[in-house]
């Protein structure tokens, strides 16, 4: 006996051209002067930016709960789902015209579904888009990707273990002279009249450049988020970058 597989509820955000707005305009209205003057180690300025980003987007963001189903086909858009339920609907009211109309929008809609997902898949490989290309074959042979099994929650004493576990083979300890180089470019930094100095209009460029396909960091902020609203985000963000090149530090966040 075959058991059905049930289908599996997710939440995602609901986009919209006015929420784009509303969310830039949080950002636009913030005062980032107030955390810049509230902490001087960069560490602490990027866990409370991000967090405060983060709590913009849950204000401003609606979210709703969607089905994922299993059988669901690439090609499977609204108006086949209206055509679907339309024929049910005739098939309940027992009206013999209505059905073969039904019938006959669905076939139209399914046909009309399955051409626009192919023209889709030869615009990417006209575009040179392999990854776009191998994403619509496995969707239309439903492969199914393997699960993530990396751990998140993966803390520094964890990752120190880490390092000395595969660092034990190492016959020599360079962690003394590391110090002393380390010194000595600090040294040289803070002496240099001409410091190395990330511009505004370079940050600017670079989130205008993002992948908006591409997932989220280890802060969990999509790119798409960062790219849409780069004229928001520039300043704060290049105040941070260069905070971390005066202090010759690596938030552990990114």
């Amino acid at each position: 006996m075959r058991h059905r597989e049930q289908p599996k509820q997710k939440t995602v955000l609901v986009w919209t051209p006015e929420i784009w707005d509303e969310l830039r305009a949080c950002f636009d209205s913030t005062d980032w002067n107030v955390f810049v003057n509230s902490t001087a180690d960069v560490s602490e300025l990027a866990d409370t930016v991000c967090a405060y980003i983060k709590f913009c987007i849950d204000c401003v963001v609606p979210c709703k709960t969607i089905k994922l189903y299993p059988n669901n086909k690439p090609w499977v858009t609204k108006d086949i789902k209206h055509a679907i339920n339309k024929k049910k609907l005739a098939f309940k009211d027992k009206n013999a015209n209505m059905i073969k109309e039904a019938q006959k929008e669905l076939k139209y809609t399914i046909r009309k579904g399955k051409k626009e997902d192919w023209q889709k898949i030869q615009k990417k490989l006209a575009e040179s888009d392999i990854k776009g290309v191998w994403d619509g074959i496995n969707l239309m042979s439903g492969l199914k990707k393997s699960k993530n099994t990396i751990n998140h929650n993966i803390t520094i004493d964890y990752a120190n273990e880490l390092n000395d576990f595969y660092a034990r083979f190492d016959c020599h300890n360079f962690r003394g002279k590391r110090e002393q180089m380390k010194n000595e470019l600090n040294e040289r930094i803070v002496a240099e009249s001409e410091r190395l100095y990330i511009r505004e209009y370079q940050v600017l460029c670079t989130l205008k450049k993002l992948n908006s396909s591409k997932s989220a960091g280890p802060d969990y902020i999509s790119p798409n988020i960062l790219k849409c609203c780069a004229d928001s985000l520039y300043k704060i963000l290049c105040t941070i970058f260069n905070m971390s090149l005066f202090q010759c530090k690596i938030p552990p966040l990114w």
